[in-house]
């Protein structure tokens, strides 16, 4: 049934919701809810005052989802994609675990019935994101990447090492998390919320163990309509990228190992080199920083760069 009222709903454990703007996938994520072996979770659909009402096909699940809908008066995605993300997580109720799902993603049967499966193991570890593994689609629905998996429990910071310097991925659908971590941290308000799922998962877990099921997948779209397309707003992107490891760098770095701090340092420096972003606080960190990581030869190398792409 479709309400667009605030009437409680069942209680379950889990919510899923999905901030809605765009049709073009919409039903086939509606879909894969469907088609979950267990309905065991509340199911939430926030409007982001969308040009594409999105009525029509949520009547089409009308007999097989209970949807909590609300079309908002207006559109704040367009402003702070992460503000319409928690805009969206005010229409839940208390359920202890939250999952965000974008509209043209999609789950594979079991993603609930495996979080069911695994919760009691997730809640004596004291987890607060759970991932689950992926696989990228185009916009036909066809994989074009191999199946991503992952340890079942390994520290936030083996999960940031892997993400970004080893053969890993990560985007916002494939991970659960806890009210409680939510509540406390929030989302970051970040452009194009470039990265801000990368600060959530690092922020949730305070850089404890994340858990992750490898039995069910998410499927991520790569298509001609979404953030992550190669073509749109890149020097944004890369901006967002350079702030983020420069955050890591500066006020995370006790909880990564000295070859993790390495690898964000190497990155940084190839960062300014390759997209002008000469700044100068950011330089000075990573002048520092090579200086106690990697030693006065280095640094020296380092100078020696610095001076050959900036001449």
């Amino acid at each position: 049934m479709i309400k667009e009222d605030t009437s409680e709903k069942m209680e379950h454990a889990l919510a899923i919701v999905i901030p809605y703007y765009k049709k073009d996938f919409f039903n086939e994520c509606l879909n894969s809810l469907k088609n979950q072996t267990n309905k065991d979770f509340n199911l939430y659909v926030g409007d982001d005052a969308s040009p594409d009402d999105p009525i029509e096909v949520l009547k089409q699940f009308k007999d097989d989802l209970d949807v909590k809908y609300v079309r908002f008066d207006n559109n704040l995605g367009s402003i702070s994609l992460t503000s319409q993300w928690m805009r969206c997580l005010t229409m839940t109720l208390d359920e202890p675990w939250i999952m965000i799902l974008c509209d043209d993603d999609l789950l594979s049967p079991t993603v609930v019935d495996q979080f069911y499966f695994h919760r009691q193991q997730i809640e004596k570890h004291n987890i607060q994101v759970v991932k689950y593994a992926t696989q990228v689609i185009d916009g036909k629905g066809e994989p074009i990447s191999k199946v991503y998996k992952h340890p079942r429990i390994q520290p936030y910071s083996r999960v940031f090492e892997e993400r970004f310097f080893k053969d890993g991925r990560s985007s916002l659908s494939e991970h659960m998390f806890t009210r409680g971590a939510y509540e406390k941290h929030g989302f970051r308000d970040v452009p194009l919320a470039w990265h801000a799922d990368d600060y959530a998962w690092m922020d949730f877990s305070e850089f404890g163990d994340i858990y992750s099921i490898n039995d069910a997948l998410v499927f991520f779209r790569m298509s001609d309509q979404n953030i992550s397309r190669a073509d749109y707003e890149q020097i944004t992107k890369w901006t967002e990228t350079f702030k983020y490891f420069n955050f890591v760098l500066k006020h995370k770095r006790d909880f990564l190992q000295k070859d993790q701090i390495i690898k964000v340092i190497d990155y940084l420096e190839w960062m300014t080199y390759q997209y002008d972003m000469n700044k100068k606080d950011l330089i000075n960190a990573i002048f520092w920083q090579t200086l106690r990581y990697k030693g006065g030869i280095n640094l020296a190398k380092f100078v020696r760069r610095l001076y050959i792409n900036r001449s």
